[in-house]
């Protein structure tokens, strides 16, 4: 299960966690892609803002600068992503079911397909 910290707890909810803490996962980015300094995401702050919040401040101890993008709806996400991506080093994809649920929008907006 991934986003799972971010779903209502109920006693119906059972899952395996599948991703790796936000410190390992910004950590191993920063190793694995030396020269990007400035990561852009977007995401829902009504299920990530936490995650966010987190995420600045660790990226900043890596020297690293987050810009970031809110959404409500899918339908933003194409023009987020087109403002987004020319200002960015890396765009950052988080386990977010609104970014996520337009995947062939983000995959033509990075790739060019």
């Amino acid at each position: 299960m991934i986003n799972w910290q971010r779903f209502p707890r109920s006693p119906n909810n059972y899952g395996v966690a599948n991703e790796l803490s936000l410190s390992q996962e910004l950590s191993l980015l920063h190793y694995l892609l030396p020269a990007v300094r400035k990561i852009g995401v977007i995401y829902n702050p009504s299920i990530n803002q936490e995650r966010i919040n987190q995420a600045r401040a660790q990226m900043a101890e890596l020297g690293l600068t987050i810009a970031e993008q809110t959404l409500t709806e899918p339908l933003q996400l194409d023009e987020l992503l087109q403002q987004l991506l020319p200002t960015v080093d890396a765009l950052w994809l988080i386990a977010d079911p609104t970014v996520l649920s337009d995947k062939d929008s983000v995959e033509k907006s990075v790739y060019g397909n």
